[in-house]
């Protein structure tokens, strides 16, 4: 760490860290992803979900006995952090999956959308592709001439723009918002209090109440963050240092 916040690579030269990217704008990497499907209607091609034209659309073949995939290769590792689809044909039951390191994973899933529109926000998840699952078309909303049929016709994909790369210190230092610039910090346990039922006044000691407080008031910012309540937001915003607190105190939190 140089004394002005950089954060330098001896071993390698004089380079340092740095971000490039527009840290506070997302972007849409469904512009330009590779797309494909297991099933098309000649008339209206997957390619249509990422063009950009209102107008146009993908549409699955007639009928389909199996499940369909739609899948946009994004062609890096991307931070997702919101995929939004405007359904010409909805599926009734469909998933949301993202792969990553060779695997794919379920981000969202349902059997009961009656929606033209489905919109996922979740905590975000890395990835290099998209797939779109769908395994039962919508009984009305997806039929087209008497036929069962999948159709989408936009496909959004949010994802922060920003990434870390490492550059020349001269050249990483040329910038207006000092994103080359690090801070140390230090999170010292909390292993050194004691914790009873009734903490007596004057007392070092925490009670279970002054605990509990303690614990909701450093997890509330997490918590509006991710948009939990406090029952789901215990398991998902617990640190190192309240891991401790809870081991110490042995009382559920």
């Amino acid at each position: 760490m140089t004394p002005d916040g950089q954060l330098k690579m001896p071993r390698l030269g004089n380079y340092c860290l740095t971000v490039v990217g527009d840290g506070a704008a997302d972007a849409d990497v469904a512009q330009g992803a590779d797309v494909t499907a297991t099933s098309s209607n000649s008339q209206h091609a997957v390619e249509h979900i990422a063009d950009g034209d209102a107008q146009s659309y993908w549409a699955s073949g007639p009928d389909p006995a199996s499940r369909v995939d739609v899948q946009l290769d994004l062609g890096a590792t991307r931070q997702i952090k919101v995929v939004e689809i405007d359904w010409e044909h909805p599926a009734q039951a469909f998933e949301l999956q993202v792969a990553s390191g060779g695997r794919w994973a379920t981000i969202y899933g349902t059997s009961g959308n009656n929606l033209q529109t489905t919109k996922y926000v979740g905590p975000i998840v890395a990835g290099t592709a998209l797939r779109i699952r769908m395994t039962r078309p919508h009984p009305t909303l997806g039929n087209s001439d008497g036929h069962a049929v999948y159709g989408i016709r936009d496909v959004r994909i949010l994802a922060a723009s920003a990434r870390a790369i490492v550059q020349d210190c001269a050249e990483a230092e040329d910038n207006t918002d000092a994103r080359d610039k690090f801070f140390m910090c230090v999170r010292v346990p909390f292993v050194r209090c004691c914790f009873v039922p009734r903490a007596p006044p004057g007392s070092r000691c925490l009670s279970s109440i002054q605990l509990r407080r303690l614990v909701q008031r450093e997890m509330q910012p997490c918590c509006r963050q991710r948009r939990l309540t406090w029952g789901t937001c215990s398991p998902n915003c617990m640190s190192p240092c309240l891991l401790l607190r809870r081991v110490a105190s042995k009382r559920p939190l």
